[in-house]
């Protein structure tokens, strides 16, 4: 996460014995990695002001610019 972001984690659950889980952040500005774990590829959500990523698999960045847009 970027000095100046704002991530807001708003749900996580996990389950160590079967690697199931949710897991829901909200990006609201700043710059920000991301690479997702051993849950299911629908398990992991990121919400921004201006779109909703389902994520599949992946290690990606994402910067969320003042006023909003990505």
């Amino acid at each position: 996460i970027g000095s100046w972001a704002s991530v807001v984690l708003d749900k996580f659950i996990y389950d160590a014995s079967s690697n199931s889980g949710q897991l829901v952040l909200k990006a609201t500005k700043g710059l920000m990695k991301f690479r997702t774990g051993s849950m299911s590829s629908r398990s992991y959500r990121i919400d921004t002001p201006a779109a909703t990523m389902g994520l599949r698999g992946t290690e990606f960045v994402i910067h969320v610019y003042e006023g909003g847009g990505t």
